[in-house]
């Protein structure tokens, strides 16, 4: 399981961290604070504050120009940019909002869009995938 809150601001943090190494850890990202376990899959929707991945290391970082995700349960692909603002987030904020990355591709922009790559298996079979948790 991964999970990002907002924590409190305390300047600047590193462009980009790495999660996933170890079986647990947390670290602080540009004032949100990221956390990470090994357990077993829940249910998780696109727009979640907590989301669930396959084992491997991945990396926490501010969108770069030209992301893309293919939104979980959806077709095609979705600027990143463009969902930050359909979402709402301020335009000075945007640079500083976490993205999950893993091998070049956009897992999870948290409370906004779940991609539906690396998904554990046993989680994608029957569930629906559009439902709203905010």
């Amino acid at each position: 399981r991964v999970r990002i809150v907002p924590a409190a601001r305390s300047g600047d943090g590193p462009a980009a961290v790495d999660c996933g190494e170890q079986p647990e850890g947390s670290v602080a990202w540009h004032g949100w604070e990221l956390r990470w376990q090994s357990e077993s899959a829940g249910q998780t929707v696109r727009q979640s504050f907590t989301t669930w991945v396959t084992p491997g290391t991945g990396t926490v970082r501010a969108p770069a120009a030209g992301d893309r995700i293919v939104p979980l349960g959806g077709v095609g692909r979705r600027r990143v940019r463009r969902l930050l603002m359909e979402a709402r987030v301020p335009f000075r904020e945007r640079g500083s909002y976490p993205v999950l990355v893993r091998e070049s591709e956009v897992l999870w922009i948290p409370g906004i869009c779940r991609s539906g790559e690396y998904y554990p298996a046993d989680e994608r079979r029957g569930r629906p995938s559009s439902e709203a948790t905010m």
